[in-house]
């Protein structure tokens, strides 16, 4: 009585994409005796998989979300015990990446941050490097300074690496100078700028002032880089005119701003008192009391006589 030992074929060796449905295949085992043949399955290499069946001649399961290699041993059985085995291999590959697009939603006001995207059409567990040192699909950015620039992502799996370029702009709206409004006083006061209703649209604060005397009499500004600065009107009357140049915090500076001093002083109105009618040989007193300065400085009084007999005050 003889019985021959069966062949095991665990099939062909597989590639395989990534969360794909495999199917193993041991029919092509056989029995030279032409017995009936049992299955059993048995994985000996790779990260685990469930099979749904692994005493059956095609079990199936899905393939895992990484690249992987996973082996397999069928080992066949005919009914008297005799039994042979054979190994499969199955390659677990990333999907190949295709149609990267990259993105942007700049313009962007500089200090603000910018969001990017990257998309693929098809592709497995990608990785996407951005060349302003960022990582993933959705990253934000913040650049130091307005201008135009051009963002590379790298978008890299085991089935290879693929580029893509993103043009980003970054604003920077010039500051507003405000150097107040015109001003009229008098000699010799106290005079304060101001640049208080300077302002940037980008909200870039806080702003730096600095002030600048383009005509007049010189005079001293307390501070010139003070939002309001004072000075001493000069003791004349005068045209004193200033610039105010604003910068933001990034250092962008505004068109030069101008205000216009006006210094005044009102002639005083003098009044020698009423004619008089008086007496040979008696004391006679002239009044310059209705004297008057409409702003209020103190006068000097000068009297002369121009007419009559010389007489001494």
């Amino acid at each position: 009585i003889t019985n021959q030992a069966p062949t095991a074929d665990a099939g062909t060796d597989q590639s395989v994409d990534v969360n794909a449905p495999v199917q193993l295949d041991g029919s092509a085992s056989s029995d030279p005796d032409g017995h009936a043949l049992t299955y059993g399955w048995v994985q000996i290499g790779g990260e685990s998989v469930t099979l749904s069946d692994d005493s059956v001649v095609n079990p199936t399961f899905t393939a895992p979300g990484a690249p992987d290699v996973l082996t397999f041993t069928l080992t066949v059985t005919d009914p008297y015990g005799l039994a042979d085995s054979d190994d499969v291999v199955i390659t677990v590959n990333d999907i190949a990446i295709t149609d990267l697009v990259a993105t942007n939603d700049s313009p962007t006001t500089l200090g603000q941050p910018t969001q990017f995207t990257a998309t693929v059409a098809t592709g497995s567990n990608v990785m996407y490097t951005w060349s302003f040192g960022e990582t993933g699909a959705n990253p934000n950015y913040t650049y130091p300074a307005a201008g135009v620039y051009t963002a590379i992502v790298t978008a890299t799996n085991d089935a290879g690496v693929i580029t893509a370029t993103t043009v980003v702009t970054i604003t920077n709206v010039m500051p507003i100078a405000n150097a107040g409004a015109d001003q009229n006083v008098l000699v010799a006061t106290q005079v304060q700028l101001d640049g208080s209703g300077s302002n940037d649209p980008d909200g870039h604060t806080p702003l730096t002032y600095g002030w600048v005397q383009t005509g007049g009499a010189n005079v001293t500004l307390n501070n010139a880089s003070a939002i309001s600065p004072t000075f001493t009107a000069p003791t004349s009357a005068d045209v004193l005119t200033f610039t105010l140049v604003v910068t933001d915090a990034y250092g962008l500076a505004s068109d030069p701003a101008e205000v216009v001093i006006t210094v005044y002083n009102t002639p005083p109105v003098a009044d020698a008192g009423e004619d008089q009618t008086v007496l040979v040989d008696t004391l006679v007193t002239l009044d310059g009391s209705g004297s008057s300065d409409a702003d209020g400085h103190a006068l000097t009084y000068g009297w002369v006589q121009i007419g009559g007999e010389s007489v001494t005050l």
